[in-house]
This record gives C-alpha cells, sequence and structure tokens, in this order.
C-alpha cells in the first residue's frame, strides 16, 4: 500500500477477522450496543466478542477479549462478575 493512503480496512477490523472462538473456531463479531445493554444485566461490562451463531459470547475486559473456554457465556446468560 503506498504510503500516505488510508487503509481501507482497519486494523481493528483486520484483527477481529483473525479472532475465532476457543471451542468452536466459529468467526467473532462485536455484540451491538442493544445487545451489551442486555448481556450486562445492569452490570458494567466493557464489550462482547459474540460467536457467528450468536449462541455464546466472550467479554472484552481493560480492552482485551477473554476467549477461554470458561469465558464463554450462553447470549440468554447476564454477565459474570470479572
Amino acid at each position: 500500500m503506498p504510503l500516505g493512503r488510508a487503509d481501507p480496512m482497519s486494523v481493528e477490523a483486520r484483527l477481529l477477522a483473525l479472532l475465532r472462538c476457543p471451542l468452536t473456531q466459529q468467526t467473532l463479531t462485536l455484540a451491538s450496543a442493544d445487545l451489551l445493554t442486555r448481556l450486562a444485566a445492569g452490570r458494567p461490562l466493557e464489550g462482547a466478542l459474540v460467536r457467528a451463531d450468536g449462541a455464546v459470547w466472550y467479554p472484552i475486559c481493560d480492552g482485551i477479549p477473554v476467549l477461554l473456554a470458561e469465558a464463554a457465556q450462553g447470549v440468554g446468560a447476564p454477565s459474570p462478575q470479572v
């Protein structure tokens, strides 16, 4: 890419494209604001990554996705105490 040109795909988007669910290897997407509110259940939740099938989410703590199998939560489940 020539210098001075903006990358059409941001660094964040490129990194997100590499992340996978540790349980199934499915892709992950950032949770929408509405879903984040629902998942937080009144507790602070910085962000979340949702598995492609929509069944599981992983918390984002201090800007770092917690992609550990034991951190996986069902989408119907409230936020864990982090």
